[in-house]
Protein backbone atom coordinates (compact mmCIF):
# COMPACT_ATOMS: atom_id res chain seq x y z
CA UNK A 1 0.00 0.00 0.00
CA UNK A 2 1.22 3.52 -0.67
CA UNK A 3 0.46 4.35 2.96
CA UNK A 4 3.19 1.93 4.03
CA UNK A 5 6.04 3.74 2.25
CA UNK A 6 8.57 5.03 4.77
CA UNK A 7 8.94 8.82 4.71
CA UNK A 8 12.68 8.57 4.01
CA UNK A 9 11.97 6.44 0.94
CA UNK A 10 9.21 8.76 -0.30
CA UNK A 11 11.43 11.82 0.05
CA UNK A 12 14.10 10.15 -2.13
CA UNK A 13 11.76 9.66 -5.13
CA UNK A 14 13.08 11.85 -7.99
CA UNK A 15 9.74 13.59 -8.61
CA UNK A 16 9.42 14.46 -4.91
CA UNK A 17 13.02 15.73 -4.85
CA UNK A 18 12.34 17.86 -7.94
CA UNK A 19 9.10 19.25 -6.50
CA UNK A 20 10.81 20.20 -3.25
CA UNK A 21 13.68 21.87 -5.13
CA UNK A 22 11.23 23.83 -7.27
CA UNK A 23 9.26 24.95 -4.22
CA UNK A 24 12.48 25.96 -2.47
CA UNK A 25 13.56 27.96 -5.54
CA UNK A 26 10.17 29.67 -5.67
CA UNK A 27 10.42 30.60 -1.99
CA UNK A 28 13.97 31.99 -2.38
CA UNK A 29 13.00 34.06 -5.43
CA UNK A 30 9.67 35.24 -4.08
CA UNK A 31 7.87 33.24 -6.76
CA UNK A 32 8.55 31.98 -10.25
CA UNK A 33 7.98 33.96 -13.44
CA UNK A 34 6.21 32.02 -16.18
CA UNK A 35 6.68 32.38 -19.93
CA UNK A 36 3.94 34.18 -21.89
CA UNK A 37 2.50 30.73 -22.68
CA UNK A 38 2.29 29.89 -18.96
CA UNK A 39 5.22 27.47 -18.72
CA UNK A 40 8.10 27.47 -16.26
CA UNK A 41 11.19 29.20 -17.60
CA UNK A 42 13.96 26.90 -18.80
CA UNK A 43 16.49 28.34 -16.37
CA UNK A 44 14.28 27.30 -13.45
CA UNK A 45 13.57 23.86 -14.91
CA UNK A 46 17.27 23.15 -15.52
CA UNK A 47 18.16 24.40 -12.03
CA UNK A 48 15.94 21.66 -10.63
CA UNK A 49 16.77 19.05 -13.26
CA UNK A 50 20.52 19.40 -12.73
CA UNK A 51 20.14 18.78 -8.99
CA UNK A 52 17.94 15.71 -9.33
CA UNK A 53 19.10 12.16 -9.96
CA UNK A 54 16.79 10.73 -12.61
CA UNK A 55 16.85 6.99 -13.39
CA UNK A 56 18.70 6.40 -16.66
CA UNK A 57 19.89 10.00 -16.92
CA UNK A 58 23.51 10.73 -17.75
CA UNK A 59 24.45 14.11 -16.31
CA UNK A 60 25.22 16.68 -18.97
CA UNK A 61 22.89 15.17 -21.57
CA UNK A 62 20.01 17.64 -21.36
CA UNK A 63 19.34 17.63 -25.11
CA UNK A 64 17.97 14.09 -24.97
CA UNK A 65 15.15 15.28 -22.70
CA UNK A 66 14.09 18.22 -24.83
CA UNK A 67 14.36 16.56 -28.22
CA UNK A 68 17.33 18.61 -29.43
Amino acid sequence: MPDDVPIKTALAVPMVVAARLLLDLAMKQGGLVLTPAGFLKGVDVWHVFDQTEWPGNVKGRRAAFVGL
